[in-house]
């Protein structure tokens, strides 16, 4: 675990101090965005806060290739492979941030990202629906990117949201019997960097992530779900896609609330709005902080129902296999064997017959005495 906390330590400090840096960074270069139309702040925020995310988890995973070639727990082409390809969503994402690149070169770059990972073999595998594996998972990888894209529409949501999750795919991977060496290290120094990045980034932010950082939080998150392994669930395959599903709940259910929002009122899907979750929650009254925080407090509570539902659902078996075990054992006195009219009853060596064990007689035959 010391080595986990040392992980979580260098990416947190990095971020921390690449952050100012990036920012002024952005400022120099006047990659930064302007107030007006829909948008809150009333300065130029400068931009490039997602470098600052993948340089803190990219010193980690550098690391790893270069110091674990030769430990099988860790898979060097994978790991190469989400090197690779997080890289070329943080360009694409800083040419988005500099240049405002058309949708559909964003998405043929998402999913060549998504492609290379689904031939380093990283995927879900459907047991007896293997057809399902390949377009799913370039599903959920173009998917989660344009998820945590949109969820970045308020100071601190996007990249705290995304802090929660791997919180809790680091706890998900270090469970026995589990134990997913390069998962939890990977979740751990994203956490680390995300927690660092968010101290610059609440409400009132000083620097954004910009698409950089979107998109580079939602291909790693997309990346984790993909990589985690439930091994103590009987129905290994349906949970291997499920809880990813659950942890990143929020990205999802808030993607979906605005997609279904904008095609109902013929709105383009990539056009901005206040249709978010975060924005219902303004209109009940709540400031940027408080609805920041409720996403955050529902995002937590969802994959902690989920979790003590499942623990409690495992107990639950538990006794109930106990209890059928216990009823199955054979009694310790056991049925008496039954004993034939005309069979006589077997005495031991110097052992008196019982007076219920006493022959009957045989009729016609006087006894001894008279």
């Amino acid at each position: 675990m010391s080595l986990y906390l040392a992980v979580f330590m260098v990416a947190l400090s990095a971020a921390l101090v690449a952050t100012p840096l990036a920012q002024r960074t952005a400022l120099r270069l006047d990659i930064v965005d302007r107030p007006g139309g829909r948008k809150a702040h009333h300065a130029p925020v400068p931009y490039l806060g997602g470098l600052a995310i993948y340089v803190g988890f990219m010193l980690f995973l550098v690391a790893v290739v270069v110091l674990n070639r030769t430990d099988p727990r860790t898979p060097l082409v994978q790991a190469l492979a989400i090197l690779a390809s997080a890289t070329l969503m943080v360009v694409l994402g800083l040419v988005d941030d500099r240049f405002s690149l058309r949708p559909l070169l964003k998405l043929g770059g998402q999913l060549l990202s998504a492609a290379v990972l689904y031939a380093a073999g990283i995927h879900f595998s459907f047991n007896h629906f293997g057809y399902l594996d390949a377009p799913i998972s370039l599903l959920w990888v173009v998917g989660m990117m344009n998820a945590f894209n949109l969820l970045d529409n308020m100071d601190g949501l996007s990249v705290g949201t995304a802090a929660i999750a791997c919180t809790y795919f680091f706890v998900l991977a270090v469970l026995e019997p589990t134990k997913q060496y390069l998962v939890a290290s990977m979740a751990v120094a994203l956490g680390g960097a995300c927690f660092g990045f968010l101290y610059y980034n609440f409400n009132p932010a000083r620097i954004f992530m910009g698409d950089a950082g979107s998109l580079f939080l939602g291909f790693m998150l997309a990346v984790l779900g993909l990589k985690i392994k439930m091994n103590f669930f009987q129905n290994l395959h349906a949970v291997n896609f499920f809880v990813p599903v659950v942890v990143l709940g929020i990205p999802i259910f808030d993607t979906t609330l605005v997609t279904i929002s904008r095609l109902r009122r013929r709105v383009p899907i990539g056009s901005g709005g206040h249709d978010h979750t975060s924005h219902r929650l303004l209109l009940l009254g709540l400031t940027v902080r408080e609805a920041v925080m409720a996403v955050y407090l529902v995002a937590g509570a969802i994959v902690a129902g989920y979790k003590l539902e499942q623990a409690y659902s495992r107990h639950l078996s538990a006794v109930s296999h106990q209890l059928s075990a216990v009823s199955q054992q054979p009694s310790a006195i056991g049925p008496q064997p039954k004993v034939a009219d005309n069979q006589q009853p077997v005495q031991a060596a110097g052992e008196p017959l019982m007076a219920h064990q006493q022959p009957a007689p045989v009729p016609g035959q006087q006894e001894a005495d008279s």
